[in-house]
């Protein structure tokens, strides 16, 4: 095999499989729409070639000898259809890793959220360990710049998506990882347009716990009644951490700053760590430090590695990340596609930004964002925002109409703990809005899973023009 030929190669976990198919000899091509920064970035970077629309002619001539296809490209997609009729293999992104993983010993991150930012902070501490991992992470670590490597060392990290493989594969993605390692963050129903409820969602978890072989380990977020009953499922040794009384390892004595976090850590209730610096801000984080104490001390991480790794830990890229700063107003971008991140965000921008007025531009995105089974959680979602700014909802017409959200809905529900809410669907009247009413000391959030590069750019270049 030579040639791979990508589907939807603009996708963040895609886009570092090309790259570790590049790094192991393979010449990597391909494909994808709706394209947009950082991961075109990455690819540029990476010397990836890739072309922005789906046509039978992408697959080349000669044609690839393999084809993956990412979860977003439908089965009529034309490169899918051309490499099933000229008898192509096809694999789901899972069904390569699968094969790429036999060598390594997998350290696995599930969850409905945080995956990304404890990925980042693993393979950070990993790399500051000098045990050279590998890793695939579905963001890109401040502290790396990329979003995958292939390292020497034996472990590889990677985020364990539940949603499926690919539209031929309905396999959840995190079953074919191999995990040596479990790492379980939270469970809260996500993807409803591929789980029927969440007795199936939570089911599969726990299959994915029961991968965890008998002599690995699996580590379980205690402050989420679910991650609590996967973990019940699981062959391997346990281990808990998080707020609650009773976990293995739980944060106490937390001190949240708007630059970092300071908090004790007891290991089964007697005193282990004090004073420990995390470098990022927000109760949400410290989760993810406790998963890497937990994992450190599986590992035989020396305890000052440890601390070094998170007092330097800089978060990962689209997650509240500063975009810029023009008189006096603040820009930031969030990857928040589901009410429960929009709130988490919110509250912890609200640390990193004390007493400051916190507008939101909230994008339904998302199968799940849009449909209205959510609205009462909208509704206790956007309580610390001063304002909400509504965007046309993203192809409204994929979800059945009996399920679809409404934006006058979705108004109210938001209407409950935040008046001062506004549907704009003329995307350019945002920015008009926006301007005319930020005041210097105010923090403008856009939240998106996809892109809303138009109205972050279009906002700066706004402020500075009015600005002189």
């Amino acid at each position: 095999m030579k040639r791979v030929h990508i589907v939807s190669i603009c996708g963040v976990a895609m886009s570092a499989l090309a790259k570790i198919l590049k790094d192991r000899g393979y010449s990597v091509t391909g494909s994808d729409e709706d394209v947009h920064p950082p991961v075109t970035d990455l690819l540029t970077e990476y010397g990836i070639p890739y072309v922005e629309g789906h046509r039978a002619e992408n697959l080349g001539d000669p044609l690839p000898d393999l084809v993956v296809v990412g979860n977003h490209a439908a089965l009529d997609n034309p490169e899918v259809v051309a490499a099933r009729e000229a008898g192509l293999p096809i694999l789901s992104l899972p069904q390569m890793l699968h094969e790429l993983l036999a060598d390594y010993e997998p350290v696995v991150v599930t969850g409905t959220h945080g995956k990304t930012s404890t990925c980042s902070l693993l393979a950070w501490m990993l790399e500051r360990a000098g045990l050279d991992p590998s890793f695939m992470v579905g963001g890109i670590p401040r502290n790396l710049g990329v979003n995958t490597k292939l390292g020497s060392g034996k472990l590889f990290l990677l985020e364990g998506d539940e949603y499926l493989s690919a539209k031929f594969d309905r396999t959840p993605k995190f079953l074919y990882y191999r995990p040596r390692i479990g790492i379980v963050m939270n469970v809260a129903l996500d993807h409803i347009n591929f789980f029927s409820g969440q007795e199936e969602y939570i089911d599969a978890f726990k299959r994915f716990a029961a991968l965890v072989p008998a002599d690995g380990l699996l580590l379980a977020g205690i402050d989420s009644p679910n991650a609590a009953q996967v973990a019940a499922a699981a062959t391997s040794p346990v281990q808990t951490f998080g707020y609650a009384d009773g976990a293995d390892w739980q944060a106490t004595n937390v001190r949240l700053e708007p630059e970092r976090s300071v908090f004790d850590v007891l290991h089964r209730g007697q005193p282990y760590l004090r004073d420990v610096v995390l470098g990022q801000p927000g109760r949400y984080v410290l989760l993810s430090a406790l998963a890497a104490i937990a994992l450190a001390r599986h590992l035989g991480i020396p305890e000052q590695t440890v601390r070094e790794a998170l007092a330097t830990f800089e978060g990962a890229r689209r997650r509240l990340e500063m975009r810029g700063e023009v008189g006096g107003v603040t820009v930031v971008e969030d990857f928040a596609h589901h009410p429960t991140q929009a709130r988490t965000s919110l509250e912890t921008a609200a640390v990193r930004f004390p007493d400051r007025r916190l507008w939101c531009v909230y994008d339904l995105h998302t199968f799940s964002s849009r449909n209205r089974r959510y609205l009462p959680d909208y509704a206790q979602a956007f309580g610390q925002a001063h304002g909400v700014i509504l965007p046309a909802m993203h192809h409204p017409e994929q979800i059945p109409e009996e399920q679809r959200m409404s934006i006058p809905e979705l108004t109210e529900a938001i209407r409950q703990t935040q008046p001062n809410v506004a549907y704009i669907p003329n995307r350019p009247e945002i920015v008009t809005y926006l301007a005319d009413r930020v005041q210097p000391g105010d923090v403008v959030l856009f939240m998106s899973s996809g892109g809303l590069e138009d109205l972050i750019e279009g906002l700066l270049e706004t402020l500075r023009q009015r600005a002189g």
